[in-house]
C-alpha cells in the first residue's frame, strides 16, 4: 500500500479534535457566505475534512450547523446574517492581539524598571547577587 493511502487511512480512523471540528465549522460558514459554490453535500465535507459521514453526522455541532447552511443555500445567500462564527473569531483574535500588545507593553515597562534599579543599586553599592536572594520565609502560626 503506499504512503498516501497509508496516510489515508490514519485520517480515516482518527478520532476527531476539537481542532478538526472548528475547522469544518469554519468551512460550513464558507460555503454559508457562497465562497464555495451553493452545493453542499455530506460527500463534499467528507472529502474536504478526510472524515466519515457518520463521524460527521455524530458531532451535534457540525450536522446542525451543515443543515442550517443546506438551509440557507435552499433558501438563498443571505450576507447580513451568515458567518455570525467566523465574525465571533475576528473579533476575539482581534482582542487577544489587543491584549498580547498590552503584555509587551507592560512587561516591557517591568524590564525597564529592573534595569533602573539595577544600575541605581550597583551605583549606591549594593550587589545585584544580594538583590536577586530569596525572600526568607515567614513563620506563621
Amino acid at each position: 500500500m503506499s504512503r498516501i493511502k497509508n496516510s489515508k487511512l490514519r485520517k480515516k480512523f482518527s478520532r476527531m479534535k476539537t481542532e478538526d471540528i472548528q475547522s469544518i465549522l469554519y468551512e460550513l460558514d464558507a460555503w454559508e457566505q457562497g465562497e464555495r459554490g451553493n452545493k453542499l453535500t455530506w460527500d463534499i465535507i467528507e472529502r474536504l475534512s478526510g472524515f466519515s459521514r457518520q463521524s460527521l453526522w455524530a458531532k451535534a455541532e457540525i450536522k446542525n450547523r451543515f443543515e442550517a447552511v443546506k438551509e440557507a443555500l435552499r433558501n438563498g445567500i443571505d450576507k447580513n446574517n451568515s458567518n455570525q462564527y467566523r465574525r465571533t473569531l475576528e473579533q476575539r483574535i482581534e482582542h487577544l492581539e489587543k491584549e498580547i500588545t498590552q503584555l509587551k507593553q507592560q512587561q516591557n515597562h517591568w524590564l525597564e524598571l529592573w534595569a533602573r534599579y539595577e544600575y541605581n543599586a550597583k551605583v549606591i553599592g549594593i550587589d545585584t547577587a544580594r538583590l536577586e536572594q530569596a525572600l526568607p520565609t515567614l513563620n506563621r502560626k
